[in-house]
């Protein structure tokens, strides 16, 4: 038998498979780094080329368009538009948000006799603190001057107080002497945030997402917006003095002489009155004040040609005196205020009612259990009563504040009331409080 032809697919010996994977290997690299073969015997040779082994795989490089590298950059660029601020996206609320506006202002005046000063409150409607100017002037000079300028921190919210001297100013107390005070607040108006520029058109060298381009000046926010309140008032500089002796009830003047007077001068009439006040004949008053800690105590003397009580407590015509009370001393519309009418009545007695805003829930009609009394002796008529702080709307212990009082001697000499003289202003239904008179509690 012949022998077998060698397998060409029997497997070499290890070393043989060895070496043929190692030229196979060399093969490869040879042909990645254009190593040539070149003839030599008719037998091809590769050269081959070392290959350096790197510690670390390299990263792959970020494409043009990638927004991974494209974020800081838009960042950067956005800042430098509006710095210090963050900027606002195109359709946001923060670039929508309109400027702070100016605040609202409440402005009153309160004299103080003791020091003598005018004290001026201010009340912001602002939820930031201000700087408030305030000027107060007065046509008499009371200031030393035409007018004088303070300014003042205004808290947020909250109330301040600006007092004002009136250096040797001799006021009567009887008398009401016009001031006029302003205040005037500019804010600082935040601007609004800066609107960034709108994306460029996609193309190679300006991506969608890219903010590389510069951006569009921030808006200019609105002119500061100044707020400005004025008034001008009456102001009073009666001091009530304080009595630890309680006076007499009866008519006569013991224990009023030491008592605050003023003159009851001013006359008045109600609308559709054709007759008016006639003169000192007709009619004159005085009132007297002192007060405790229970009680406000009220003389009126009057001297009246023709006197006519009224029959009931509800008749709305006859004779009598009428005071009307702010327990807050405020001027502002919406005080409360309290009206107590001392009616004499055909019966000999003086009637005592009460009228209140609805603020301070106290009933209307008769006050009972109200010392009081009226007479008259010729032609002169003297009203006294002693009046519970409680029924004023002012609890015992909270009487030493500033009050706005009124007081008006009412005349009917037949036919209904004709006339009044009367002391501050603003007495009638409803009352109004920035024109009462001002009235302080002394010690």
């Amino acid at each position: 038998m012949a022998p077998c032809p060698p397998d060409p697919f029997r497997l070499r010996s290890p070393a043989t498979f060895a070496l043929g994977a190692g030229s196979a290997f060399l093969l490869a690299v040879a042909l990645c780094h254009g190593a040539a073969p070149k003839p030599s015997g008719g037998r091809p040779v590769f050269v081959p080329v070392p290959v350096v082994p790197r510690s670390k795989p390299i990263a792959p490089r970020p494409k043009p368009n990638s927004s991974k590298a494209a974020a800081p950059r838009a960042k950067t660029k956005l800042k430098s538009a509006s710095v210090g601020s963050k900027p606002a996206s195109v359709g946001s609320k923060a670039a929508a948000s309109a400027p702070v506006i100016g605040p609202t202002l409440a402005l009153d005046m309160i004299p103080d006799p003791f020091t003598p000063s005018v004290k001026v409150y201010l009340q912001s409607g602002l939820p930031q603190p201000q700087t408030v100017r305030v000027t107060l002037s007065n046509g008499e000079n009371f200031l030393g001057a035409p007018h004088r300028v303070q300014t003042a921190a205004l808290p947020p919210g909250g109330r301040v107080m600006v007092r004002f001297p009136l250096p040797g100013a001799a006021m009567a107390p009887d008398s009401r002497y016009a001031f006029t005070a302003e205040a005037e607040v500019t804010p600082p108006v935040t601007p609004p945030p800066a609107t960034p520029p709108a994306a460029a058109a996609p193309s190679p060298a300006s991506p969608a997402t890219d903010a590389a381009s510069p951006a569009s000046p921030a808006r200019v926010g609105a002119a500061s917006i100044t707020t400005r309140v004025r008034t001008t008032r009456l102001l009073s500089f009666f001091r009530m003095e304080r009595t630890f002796a309680k006076p007499a009830m009866d008519g006569t003047m013991s224990g009023w002489l030491n008592a605050s007077m003023i003159l009851v001068n001013i006359p008045g009439r109600p609308p559709g009155s054709t007759q008016g006040w006639g003169g000192s004949a007709d009619k004159t008053a005085t009132a007297r004040f002192q007060w405790d800690p229970q009680f406000l105590y009220l003389m009126v003397r009057c001297t009246d040609n023709v006197t006519r009580p009224a029959p009931s407590p509800a008749d709305p015509n006859g004779d009598r005196v009428r005071l009307a009370l702010s327990p807050t001393a405020s001027h502002l519309p919406g005080a409360p205020w309290v009206e107590v009418d001392l009616i004499p009545l055909q019966s000999g007695a003086l009637a005592v009612t009460r009228t209140a805003s609805p603020s301070l829930k106290l009933a209307a009609g008769p006050l009972s259990g109200v010392v009081s009394a009226f007479t008259r002796i010729n032609d002169v008529e003297v009203y006294t009563a002693a009046l519970p702080w409680a029924a004023l709307g002012l609890p015992q212990g909270k009487v030493t504040v500033p009050l706005g009082l009124t007081v008006r001697a009412l005349d009917d000499d037949g036919g209904g009331i004709k006339s009044w003289l009367e002391w501050g202003g603003g007495a009638g239904l409803p009352a109004d409080p920035p024109s009462f008179s001002d009235v302080s509690l002394g010690q």
